[in-house]
């Protein structure tokens, strides 16, 4: 679904579109509660069925630094497993991301946003660039800034 809002910059309307998005979550070992994010779940509501994108990490050291006999392997079908279920669902796209959720083994999680505590949405002009953000900021593993995180005062 798209709103108009005014921009706070120029004064002009522009389009916002309205999304959610899931954090998917590998939890190796539930009862320590350890997890590392592998992918988004992103949903741009739109006027008739919402637009749902899944992507998940090409880079699984940090699954494989948490747990080094994760089937990394199985957590790549999951990625195209997820899409086929979501887009063959008779559900809506929530409901559809919320039965998995419940099929799902304790090993993979969805967290809604970033937990029932905090936003659960957000607004944004164009969803594309949107889903790259929170793949950056949720998921992929940062990146050692050379001088400054790796050494000290010379």
């Amino acid at each position: 679904m798209e709103d108009r809002h005014v921009c706070k910059r120029c004064g002009g309307l522009k389009t916002m579109y309205k999304c959610t998005f899931y954090i998917i979550k590998y939890v190796p070992n539930i009862f320590r509660q350890e997890f590392v994010n592998i992918g988004i779940i992103f949903t741009v509501m739109s006027p008739g069925d919402p637009i749902v994108s899944v992507r998940f990490t090409k880079n699984w050291s940090r699954v494989l630094c948490l747990d080094p006999d994760a089937d990394t392997e199985m957590l790549e079908d999951l990625e195209q497993d997820l899409v086929d279920t979501i887009s063959t669902s008779t559900l809506s796209a929530d409901e559809a991301i919320e039965r998995l959720q419940d099929q799902m083994s304790n090993n993979i999680q969805l967290e809604k946003g970033l937990g029932a505590t905090s936003i659960k949405g957000l607004l944004t002009e164009d969803p594309r660039p949107e889903m790259d953000r929170l793949m950056r900021l949720y998921v992929e593993p940062l990146k050692e800034q050379d001088s400054e995180l790796s050494s000290g005062p010379v």
